[in-house]
């Protein structure tokens, strides 16, 4: 009868060690990860070449006014608007560079 009782309490754990699952390491985690992921095969689209096609050169068939918004020159006379100077309405000299 002795030897049956110590089996029952070998056999029983402290009320506070839960069934928790062990948590996995970062290195697992990593390994899983990698083990899931596949490699895909890609390639750039093909653009066939055409010895006349020209976007904006000397030889392009567009208008030079047809140029796309993006494309804008930039100058000091921009900047001469009343918006641009502060307001005290003084005009700052030009820096020395």
């Amino acid at each position: 009868m002795q030897a049956s009782k110590n089996k029952n309490t070998k056999e029983a754990e402290p009320f506070y060690r839960l069934s928790v699952p062990k948590q996995k390491t970062s290195s697992e985690i990593i390994n899983e990860a990698r083990n899931v992921l596949r490699t895909v095969r890609t390639r750039r689209p093909f653009t066939p070449t055409e010895d006349q096609r020209k976007l904006f050169g000397s030889g392009s068939l567009r208008a030079p006014q047809s140029r796309p918004p993006s494309v804008f020159s930039l100058h000091a006379s921009s900047f001469d608007l009343a918006e641009s100077r502060p307001v005290s309405g003084v005009r700052l000299s030009p820096l020395n560079h």
